[in-house]
């Protein structure tokens, strides 16, 4: 008995079959192209964030110049005295504490651990105070406060010296930041009453400057590795087992620095093998919905119409779960709108959500879950700001009002409080970066527009908008609040007060706090000793 077959099947399983041949043969260019674009992908990420953590180095390094500079210049060092090799306080202990404290602004954003100025003499001035020796029994800076190692401050300050502007990594433990290795940045500092070698010195902690030039897997499986300018190699961590590694190099903006970071190749493979999979997924399921049109389309040839209709029933399951993932990604879209503060971006990807909705609960319901779920997430995510915007439910009968009126209303609601929120967090953080500042003689209204990146107009509104003042008027007001504090306490002069508290000379001082307070600051000074 001979095999028959339906000459119409043979054809279209011959045709198809050969549609699913050239699939294949497609699947080797699309593979080595995504890949390798995904690879470009990955090394740019890690260039970029290699980049980024130079950068913020760079600035805690000029943040360090720029305080070398200036407190080689600072009046109230005048203070300090330099007597047989020891410096001694000239009775000023405000200037001291003026002097630590604008040592420290300088350099608080930076990712600086131990920082500070070591004299030749008898005292280091430090972000966290001064140290000196005036007595036996008093504790030194060094040994109990820092400590490098084994060595002696001696051997230190040599080390310090002999390495500028980096000394190599060193196991360094201080009281106030515990046990940790570090990078030594050192500038000669000098000032006209301090003869001698006198050093300002910062130690660049190794746990801060890795996680912002690599990424934590990378850190662990890969190496990292930062040269002097000169070659010298400052710090080392991991090793390079795997040859194939790529090694991306960058050097700091000033020169000095050189970084290498190595990415292993596994690693690499790792970060690539979704994409393969997914690459692998898709030829596959285009060959098989090949094969599958195949069989359908011989099938319809020569069986009745009923088995057609079967097999199109499952591919319009197969439809709607894509259109139910495809939903899922609109419902990230609105969130992502909302997040930033835009209702009327959600407002529209709603509309082209619900456009063609059919009359149907139960999609209906699953929509109104999803947009509810939305919702409720910001509100776990912005309890202050959206803890009064009501939440819509789904009921029937209220379909059309509730995706027409009832969400977007709540979704213009809750963008604008995020926005409000966003807008006092920066209003705060203004008026917080001038009350930090107000001692500073260049403080000025375009030093702080520029710092934020806003015009002065916009500046002087905000600046009235929170105190009812203007910028100059409220910054002289609370420097004048704080001069006369100094004043009652009657340790200062007017002179001496009125550079601490940020004025250009005892002139302008003494004409402000008479249109202020009505008497001059002299007269306060002179009640307080009667």
């Amino acid at each position: 008995m001979k095999l028959r077959i339906n000459p119409i099947l043979a054809k279209y399983i011959r045709i198809f079959f050969l549609f699913a041949g050239l699939l294949l043969l497609t699947y080797i260019p699309i593979y080595y192209y995504v890949t390798d674009f995904t690879l470009k992908n990955v090394l740019s990420f890690t260039s970029n964030k290699l980049n980024s953590g130079i950068s913020a180095v760079d600035a805690a390094i000029g943040a360090l110049n720029n305080a070398s500079v200036t407190t080689a210049g600072d009046f109230r060092f005048r203070f300090l005295k330099y007597e047989a090799k020891d410096i001694t306080i000239q009775n000023n202990p405000y200037a001291l504490l003026a002097l630590r404290d604008s040592f420290n602004n300088m350099l608080l954003s930076h990712t600086i651990a131990d920082a500070g100025i070591l004299f030749s003499g008898n005292m280091c001035l430090t972000r966290q105070g001064v140290f000196y020796d005036v007595e036996p029994g008093l504790r030194r800076f060094y040994g109990s406060f820092l400590r490098c190692g084994g060595l002696s401050q001696e051997e230190w300050r040599e080390l310090l010296v002999e390495n500028r502007p980096f000394a190599p990594v060193q196991s360094y433990e201080s009281v106030y930041y515990g046990a940790y290795q570090g990078i030594t940045f050192t500038v000669r500092w000098s000032y006209a009453d301090f003869p001698g070698e006198n050093i300002l010195f910062a130690v660049l902690p190794v746990k801060s400057i890795v996680p912002l030039i690599a990424e934590p897997e990378i850190a662990d499986r890969g190496f990292i590795r930062i040269y002097r300018g000169d070659g010298v190699i400052l710090f080392a961590q991991g090793e390079d087992k795997d040859k194939r590694a790529r090694v991306l190099t960058a050097w700091s903006a000033a020169g000095r620095l050189r970084y290498e970071i190595g990415i292993p190749s596994s690693l690499l493979n790792e970060k690539m093998a979704p994409v393969k999979r997914i690459i692998f997924l898709f030829t596959l399921i285009a060959v098989s919905l090949t094969v599958l049109l195949a069989i359908l389309f011989a099938r319809l040839g020569s069986k009745p119409a009923e088995a057609l209709a079967l097999r199109l029933e499952e591919s319009l399951r197969i439809i709607g779960e894509q259109a139910q993932l495809l939903r899922s990604q609109i419902f990230e879209r609105i969130y992502r709108a909302l997040a930033a503060g835009d209702g009327e971006t959600a407002c529209r990807v709603l509309r082209e959500c619900t456009s063609a909705l059919p009359d149907s609960a139960d999609i209906a319901d699953f929509i109104a879950q999803a947009l509810t779920g939305v919702i409720r997430r910001l509100k776990e995510e912005n309890p202050e700001s959206l803890a009064e915007v009501p939440v819509p439910e789904y009921a029937a009968g209220n379909l059309r009002d509730l995706f027409t009126g009832q969400f977007p209303a709540a979704f213009r609601d809750i963008a604008k409080q995020i926005r409000l929120y966003q807008e006092n967090q920066f209003d705060r953080e203004v008026m917080d970066y001038i009350d930090a500042r107000l001692c500073d003689p260049g403080l000025y209204i375009t030093m702080v527009s520029e710092r934020f990146a806003i015009s002065p107009p916009t500046l002087q509104k905000l600046v009235k908008g929170m105190t009812g003042q203007t910028f100059l008027a409220y910054v002289e007001s609370k420097r004048l609040k704080q001069a006369q504090e100094l004043l009652t306490e009657g340790k200062l002069n007017v002179a001496e007060t009125a550079g601490l508290c940020g004025f250009s000379n005892a002139g302008s001082f003494s004409r402000a706090f008479k249109r202020m307070y009505g008497y001059a600051p002299s007269e306060l000074l002179t009640r307080r000793k009667n």
